[in-house]
């Protein structure tokens, strides 16, 4: 994973023309006062490419335009933070995940001068690398979030205006989620969905605050990742369900939104899925994988949201991938984060 993730910004970022994307071209980023990629988040006119923020030093954000490519701005954080798992953008506002001074893990919006507004503090573990902030999404013109007391445990979860930062809702942590960890975090159709790493996916009713806890069968879950994926979609919930190197690698869990029930499992070995970061856009769900494809620099696998049916591969080399690790879509536009790149399909 580190490897991985270990570009640093002063290398190109090629943006390709695929699948029907604009003519983009090669366009370099200046090294930033961190060093390396970590995530990626799209909004209706802009991309955005957070860096990871060493110990003690601040981060960046490398804001391009969605239509061109093109480099507009890199903010550079004033304070310091940690690696961004959590990041959203509403129009022009980008959110992500810190550790503020006194150590509390917190969602915050980054303002234009790089100081970090608005803060929210989070849920979150102790890792043997320090604390790790939890559950957070944009849904909308709102975030969600899983609020969390100062030992961590969650309180509740709180409703945040994506352009003010003011808080507009609170519900109380369901007695039906005690125990429950939350680590990623999807909303839709007015439930919040949240996985704990590992094989518990929880939701939670928004209109009456009503928690339920549901657990992947044994056989099809053997996973222990942080941050732990999630999305959702037309009543549909994906959720990581493998990432072992013995059995399915990979593999992404589908579940029914309205009971819970499993409906099938994707497996990673079909595909060669390694350490998989998805999305789902309109009929599709994207899977990325580090590895694998053309030359072993990795993949983009596009599925029938609906049947999990294969619907195309994308790894030659005409795709410019390199070890693509995280993925972002609005609209019918996919963008892949690769460690040295970013690619439109």
């Amino acid at each position: 994973m580190a490897a991985a993730l270990g570009a640093v910004l002063a290398a190109a970022v090629a943006l390709p023309a695929v699948a029907g994307a604009g003519q983009f071209t090669s366009r370099s980023l200046p090294a930033g006062p961190s060093g390396s990629f970590a995530n990626i988040a799209v909004s209706r006119t802009k991309v955005w490419v957070f860096t990871r923020a060493r110990p003690g030093a601040p981060g960046s954000i490398v804001e391009l335009s969605s239509a061109t490519g093109q480099q507009i701005a890199t903010l550079e954080e004033r304070q310091p933070g940690q690696s961004p798992w959590v990041v959203a953008v509403y129009q022009n506002h980008p959110w992500t995940t810190v550790v503020t001074a006194d150590g509390v893990p917190a969602l915050v919006e980054v303002s234009a001068s790089g100081a970090f507004t608005h803060s929210v503090n989070l849920a979150f573990l102790y890792t043997p690398e320090g604390p790790f902030a939890g559950a957070a999404a944009l849904a909308g013109s709102h975030l969600w979030a899983a609020a969390g007391s100062p030992r961590g445990a969650p309180t509740g979860l709180v409703q945040v205006s994506a352009s003010t930062g003011a808080r507009t809702g609170f519900l109380r942590w369901p007695r039906a989620l005690r125990g429950f960890s939350p680590q990623g975090m999807a909303v839709v159709g007015g439930q919040i969905w949240m996985s704990d790493g590992g094989c518990k996916v929880a939701r939670v009713t928004i209109s009456s605050g009503r928690g339920s806890i549901f657990r992947l069968p044994r056989r099809d879950c053997q996973v222990s990742r942080i941050p732990a994926q999630i999305s959702a979609a037309d009543g549909h919930i994906w959720v990581g369900a493998y990432d072992t190197t013995v059995a399915n690698n990979g593999s992404v869990a589908e579940l029914n939104a309205g009971n819970g029930h499993l409906i099938r499992l994707i497996s990673g070995r079909k595909y060669g899925w390694d350490l998989p970061s998805f999305v789902t856009t309109g009929p599709d769900l994207w899977v990325t994988s580090q590895t694998g494809g053309f030359g072993g620099n990795g993949s983009v696998t596009e599925l029938s949201a609906s049947t999990g049916r294969l619907v195309h591969v994308f790894s030659g080399r005409q795709d410019h991938f390199g070890h693509p690790f995280a993925i972002a879509a609005w609209g019918s536009h996919v963008w892949v984060l690769n460690s040295h790149s970013v690619t439109r399909l």
